[in-house]
């Protein structure tokens, strides 16, 4: 159903369920309040030498529509559609070889990039994939360092349903 609200903007709602799907406001702003995105990272701080999953992010910052799992460390697409997908790395202070951050599909290597240990530094990069409904994504790991404080949030992985 689609209706002007009181102030004049107008709504996609889902009257069964209860709750806007899409809402235009009279500034012309489209917003989108079930759109599926989160932001997770790994709580704590220290140097890993290798982890995947749940062991390289296990903390969100934001997870609308909770298809983020802190658990398995998962992102789950809960529809077929285009997704942007950012993630971000340190390498490990302690020089213990090259870091190494893989983005997966379904447990598989779809992107990677690697930081040298020469000094500590990071890197971050980004990707449109195109899933179906229950692909999932996460990255692994080496050799990297990681702080979940209140500044700082690396390792990390953003997901957001383009379309």
């Amino acid at each position: 159903q689609i209706r002007p609200d009181q102030s004049n903007a107008f709504t996609i709602r889902d009257e069964t369920g209860g709750g806007n799907r899409l809402l235009i406001d009279t500034a012309g702003y489209v917003l989108k309040p079930s759109q599926p995105a989160c932001f997770a990272f790994k709580a704590g701080s220290g140097n890993g030498t290798g982890d995947s999953g749940a062991g390289a992010l296990n903390t969100t910052g934001t997870n609308n529509g909770n298809h983020f799992s802190t658990s398995t460390g998962r992102f789950t697409c809960p529809v077929a559609g285009m997704y942007m997908v950012c993630w971000t790395m340190m390498n490990s202070q302690s020089n213990t070889g090259t870091a190494v951050c893989i983005f997966r599909v379904n447990g598989t290597g779809y992107k990677y990039f690697h930081v040298e240990n020469s000094h500590p530094q990071g890197q971050s990069d980004q990707v449109v994939y195109t899933a179906n409904a229950n692909d999932y994504f996460d990255i692994s790991l080496t050799h990297y360092h990681y702080n979940g404080g209140s500044q700082f949030k690396y390792p990390s992985m953003s997901v957001f349903l383009i379309g």
